[in-house]
């Protein structure tokens, strides 16, 4: 089995971005966008799930 650091090392930038995200979130840097709050949560759970399924083999290549 190889091991791919790369991909992990992407997967682990991605959770980290996505606890920033959780945590710092600044709404009123967006704009005229209707609920940001929800939309800053719905982004982080993106990012915190997409670097998940990039720890695993099997999902690294969707």
């Amino acid at each position: 089995m190889q091991l791919r650091l790369g991909s992990h090392v992407f997967g682990f930038a991605a959770m980290a971005y996505g606890v920033i995200d959780l945590t710092w979130h600044q709404v009123t840097s967006l704009g005229g966008i209707a609920h940001p709050v929800l939309l800053i949560y719905v982004m982080a759970a993106l990012e915190l799930i997409g670097g998940i399924t990039m720890q695993f083999q099997k999902t690294v290549k969707v």
